[in-house]
């Protein structure tokens, strides 16, 4: 006679049957053991992805500023987006970063000023040609050393 527990009352199932194919993809199962990983290790030296290190970029960056200085232009740069009328703001999609992205661009300079967005160089003037300081300096030298 066998005993009831809750281990043995139990009825066989079938289990969950899935119609459907898999999405699985079976050609990366190579990459999930742990083997694939210790043998890249042991030939690059280096744990998970060996080009990581080819995309760092190392630098002195301190003059860029801190946290809150760019904040602070991002801030101003929405701020002058936003004061921008609503045709030129539709020109870039109604993104600030597209408009910086233009405005920064010095190929964009005549753009920017058809569109009002600065402010047209002032024209050059008729400056005489003046002579340069170290010119004048020795023409009184010569004429100065003629007159002894």
């Amino acid at each position: 006679m066998q005993f009831k527990t809750r281990y043995n009352c139990r009825k066989p199932s079938a289990g969950i049957v899935f119609k459907e194919p898999s999405l699985t993809r079976q050609s990366e199962f190579e990459e999930t053991t742990i083997d694939y990983y210790l043998k890249r290790y042991s030939q690059t030296g280096v744990l998970g992805d060996p080009t990581r290190f080819e995309r760092a970029q190392f630098g002195d960056f301190s003059d860029i500023g801190d946290f809150a200085d760019m904040q602070e232009k991002v801030l101003r740069v929405n701020s002058y987006f936003n004061e921008l009328p609503a045709e030129i703001r539709a020109q870039f999609g109604n993104d600030p970063r597209a408009f910086a992205e233009f405005v920064a661009d010095p190929a964009n300079a005549d753009k920017c000023v058809d569109l009002g967005i600065f402010e047209a160089p002032a024209a050059p003037s008729a400056v005489e040609q003046t002579p340069p300081v170290a010119e004048k300096q020795q023409a009184e030298v010569a004429s100065g050393d003629s007159a002894s």
